[in-house]
């Protein structure tokens, strides 16, 4: 069999390579689905009575900017890391952290300019309703984008993991934002924020792990 023959027969089921979304379109496809996610779980849940006023605060705006950009910059890093040679996700990544700190450091920090009753207030455990909430909403972009991360090359399934669920997460927070009406700083920052992240890092590590081959 000559050489040409031979390529022609092993060739003859290829099927072209179907192209990857580029980091942008990526993000710019699974934050759509994040969106649907919170405004699906604002429909179960409804939207907070006190939305039109709110939208005048500094702190509600800033939760929400924070949010959002939380979830943005995290979902172009899963796009850059989850194929390759799409290029450093090394300012996104940067941009990802900056956002998480924030979250976490602005939530603290209202928090400690409480009193004490109002800290302790803070913890009731009542508020666990809200961190179940964030959660569930984060659960639709955590399934969409564990598929789409799987059909691309993850290269690095362990940071991508976690990035995935901070982007998430991100949802979470800003579907929360949206429904709870407690302005307790303590509230806000443990459950809002604080235990989503925390839980969303672990299970996105675990999940890296586990499940993010190709």
């Amino acid at each position: 069999m000559r050489t040409s023959d031979l390529i022609n027969q092993l060739s003859s089921d290829l099927r072209p390579v179907r192209p990857q979304l580029s980091p942008i379109k990526f993000a710019a496809a699974f934050s759509l689905v994040g969106f649907v996610a919170v405004c699906a779980g604002l429909m179960m849940v409804h939207v907070r009575t006190d939305l039109a006023a709110k939208l005048s605060s500094a702190t509600f705006d800033l939760d929400v900017f924070l949010s959002l950009g939380l979830m943005l910059s995290a979902m172009v890093v899963v796009g850059r890391l989850s194929a390759p040679g799409q290029g450093r996700a090394r300012v996104w990544l940067a941009a990802c952290l900056v956002f998480t700190l924030s979250i976490i450091g602005f939530g603290l920090l209202r928090a400690g300019l409480l009193d004490r009753p109002s800290l302790i207030g803070g913890l009731d455990v009542a508020g666990a309703k809200c961190f179940l909430t964030a959660v569930g909403i984060s659960l639709l972009p955590s399934l969409a984008i564990s598929i789409a991360t799987c059909k691309r090359a993850p290269l690095r399934p362990k940071m991508i993991g976690v990035v995935m669920a901070l982007a998430c997460i991100g949802a979470g927070t800003l579907g929360i934002t949206l429904h709870c009406t407690v302005d307790n700083g303590m509230h806000i920052a443990l459950y809002h924020f604080l235990l989503p992240i925390i839980v969303g890092v672990i299970s996105g590590f675990a999940i890296g792990t586990k499940s993010l081959k190709w």
